[in-house]
């Protein structure tokens, strides 16, 4: 099955964070059917970093693959965020400029692009509250939560945010729209 058709029956689902992606398989109804965190180097110089990422990705790409499934991911711009870094701790600063997102994103673009899979890109924005405010159930990490909230947001299955945490969400309607 070619998943290049505007059906999306289920989808892996992808938090990336510095030195692993979280990954989600959710089923065609929106459940958490599997997780996984997989880790890629980024102590090694620039080639042996490179080499792990693209290790990682060829994993995810081979599981939708062999899942038949899109792949969901969250769509970041850290351009405008890098060039104004409110980071005041070396370490912070230095993790966040080192963050190789657009190395990942351009790499899983070309390499589903590569095997005719779908990606999906989407707003992230409050994917880890909702995670942790609507799925606490689950007793999972953050960023798995977050994948699985990104990979439903991709399959167009909208979060409500609980009605006692609504205050706490910043009224900004350009960040987040249901």
């Amino acid at each position: 099955k070619r998943l290049n058709d505007s059906t999306i029956d289920g989808v892996v689902s992808l938090d990336f964070n510095n030195g692993h992606i979280d990954m989600t398989h959710i089923d065609s109804s929106g459940n958490l059917k599997d997780n996984k965190t997989l880790y890629y180097k980024t102590t090694g110089n620039k080639e042996e970093n490179f080499q792990s990422l693209n290790k990682v990705l060829d994993e995810v790409i081979d599981y939708a693959v062999k899942q038949h499934k899109t792949i969901t991911i969250e769509d970041l711009d850290l351009s405008k965020s890098k060039n104004q870094s409110k980071y005041k701790e070396k370490i912070l600063n230095k993790i966040f400029h080192n963050l190789p997102y657009s190395r990942y994103k351009q790499l899983l673009e070309y390499k589903c692009h590569e095997k005719n899979l779908k990606l999906i890109k989407v707003n992230p924005a409050y994917t880890s509250f909702i995670g942790t405010v609507k799925y606490d159930n689950l007793k999972l990490n953050s960023h798995i939560k977050a994948s699985y909230i990104i990979g439903r947001r991709g399959m167009g299955i909208k979060e409500k945010v609980p009605k006692q945490y609504k205050a706490l969400i910043p009224d900004n309607s350009n960040n987040f729209k249901q």
